[in-house]
């Protein structure tokens, strides 16, 4: 947990400094914006979606922020954004908890569909690449390093993956609602066929 305030509070100073650098940050949304920052909070049951069946799922809590440049597109408002995010997942299961921390980092191309001066969609689209930290499976005893091939053997997780997402945002005055699907593309392991994803609920500020 000290390894996770750690990370947070790192995001957290990093995109704040970026926002400051900003030439005036507009928030999305705002006709003349060329560029935008943002802080979230994630909430996800996340779960393996396999080929015959689907684990049980995980709570998902992620931080992160993302910045955002205008595309030079002139018939629509659209926006290229990179992103840093810090995850954890957690299950408790017979007397087993589960426990993974990650680092993830985003790239979307999003769409500002403006409805008002004061309120915007912004659907976007993108793909995903993390680095798994920590991942642990224990009971009262004993604990296995779900990464380690000494204690998983073939059926170690992978630390990299890479997958894509999709979703939408809804802003309104500097703050916003989203929700969006994600997915790895590659296997959670290499004799595990199975892969991670699910959906994840959030809510942002502008800065």
């Amino acid at each position: 947990m000290k390894k996770l305030f750690t990370i947070v509070v790192l995001l957290s100073s990093v995109f704040i400094a970026n926002s400051q650098v900003l030439d005036t940050p507009q928030h999305a949304g705002n006709s003349g914006s060329h560029s935008f920052s943002s802080v979230y909070l994630i909430y996800s049951p996340a779960k393996y979606y396999g080929q015959n069946s689907d684990s049980d799922p995980f709570m998902k809590f992620a931080i992160g922020g993302d910045n955002a440049s205008l595309l030079p597109i002139d018939n629509f408002t659209a926006y290229f954004t990179k992103g840093l995010m810090a995850e954890w997942y957690h299950k408790t299961e017979d007397k087993l908890s589960t426990n993974m921390f990650s680092v993830k980092a985003p790239l979307n191309v999003m769409f500002d569909l403006k409805l008002s001066n004061q309120m915007s969609v912004l659907p976007f689209a993108g793909v995903n690449a993390s680095l798994g930290i920590i991942a642990r499976i224990a009971d009262s005893s004993t604990h296995y390093n779900l990464y380690s091939k000494d204690d998983m053997g073939d059926y170690a997780l992978r630390r990299f993956l890479v997958g894509w997402q999709i979703g939408t945002r809804i802003n309104y005055k500097g703050f916003y609602g989203m929700v969006s699907f994600e997915k790895s593309f590659m296997d959670a392991g290499k004799n595990l066929d199975f892969k991670l994803g699910g959906v994840n609920i959030g809510i942002g500020k502008y800065l």
